[in-house]
């Protein structure tokens, strides 16, 4: 069977919180206002806070933000999506773990903690390239592996055995996925993105984050999670295990423009911060 049959028996999707699909829903109508949406914000005193201690703890390391005007500045409302979108995922994942210990609990937990440390090096990469959209790499780092999400609620049990099975081992997950489930979390993290309203370029980072040479948008932002995703899971962050990043001939490396001694900074540096960096989103 092919993925695309296989793929309806996923029935299942993340749902924002009905605060957050209020903002994005604003945030998409054509003639709303930065006073409009900080207003809609600032009356949910919880979603204010949880949006600027994470962009200012996340991007900055520091206090930069001050309220959600100087957010908005700064952003502009377009802008303001991939922000919104990262906040409520957050939610959504923190969730998932604390209410289905039973079932998922601690693989939501691990999957949710490696794309935690994906976004940060794809954040200390981007910074490395001057990439000039901190908060969509951020997104894009903590939302590349949600069809492992979707997967866990839809085949829980499957899931984790294969999950199981694979754990510290050095395998192709993609294939490991279509060999025993007939689908890949690519794949149906692909899925989402209809239900989320979510931008391109996000949503090509999810299709083709195992494979950034074959995505012909996008490109950097895909290459950027791409080497995160490699870095993270080459240091322990997931089930599976990777080999280190061949510092000479990854595609990914090359195309981004930077070196060895570029990987090995983001490496010392994800394990001196990447607790502080972590406790954001807890």
């Amino acid at each position: 069977m092919t993925e695309e049959r296989n793929s309806k028996r996923i029935s299942l999707f993340p749902l924002l919180p009905e605060d957050v699909s209020e903002v994005l829903e604003r945030l998409s109508g054509r003639a709303v206002n930065q006073y409009e949406i900080i207003g809609l914000i600032e009356n949910n005193q919880v979603m204010t806070e949880g949006l600027l201690k994470m962009l200012n703890k996340a991007m900055f390391g520091e206090t930069k933000l001050n309220s959600l005007t100087d957010l908005v500045d700064m952003l502009g409302l377009p802008r303001m999506r991939y922000a919104v979108l990262a906040y409520g995922l957050n939610r959504f994942c923190t969730d998932t773990y604390l209410t289905h210990a039973h079932t998922t609990g601690l693989s939501a937990k691990i999957t949710w903690e490696h794309a935690i440390a994906v976004a940060y090096i794809a954040l200390e990469l981007a910074k490395k390239i001057k990439y000039p959209r901190l908060e969509e790499v951020l997104l894009a780092g903590l939302i590349h592996d949600i069809g492992r999400q979707i997967i866990m609620l839809n085949r829980p049990e499957e899931y984790g055995e294969l999950l199981g099975s694979i754990y510290g081992e050095v395998v192709d997950i993609i294939a490991q996925e279509r060999t025993k489930l007939g689908l890949s979390h690519e794949h149906v993290g692909v899925m989402l993105v209809g239900h989320w309203h979510l931008p391109e370029s996000i949503s090509d980072v999810i299709e083709y984050h195992h494979n950034a040479e074959t995505t012909s948008d996008n490109q950097i932002l895909v290459h950027l999670v791409s080497l995160a995703n490699q870095i993270a899971v080459s240091e322990g962050t997931s089930f599976e295990q990777g080999e280190k990043v061949n510092k000479d001939s990854n595609v990914s490396l090359y195309f981004l423009g930077l070196n060895g001694e570029d990987i090995d900074g983001a490496i010392l540096s994800f394990h001196q911060n990447i607790g502080k960096f972590k406790s954001v989103f807890q």
